[in-house]
């Protein structure tokens, strides 16, 4: 997955995202695009459906896991 994070064009995705998706001044506070981007990656990887791609998000984000998940693909290059 790091070598996978890597090759990511993060900022590109990250503007297409924003651009389709604009952020409102109302209502709750949106999510990292990355963290969304990252769910769907998952999801395909691991080809789940949605259920399963929540589930499994959910069961690895104890401390370990969710700070190994945000290195991966929330790190800066």
């Amino acid at each position: 997955m790091v070598e996978l994070s890597s090759r990511i064009p993060w900022e590109d995705l990250v503007g297409i995202f924003n651009k389709r998706n604009p952020s409102k001044q109302t209502g709750r506070p949106t999510l990292n695009p990355r963290v969304l981007i990252c769910a769907v990656i998952i999801k395909h990887v691991l080809n789940l459906d949605d259920r399963e791609t929540v589930a499994q998000i959910t069961e690895n984000m104890y401390p370990a896991q969710r700070d190994k998940l945000s290195s991966i693909f929330l790190a800066t290059e």
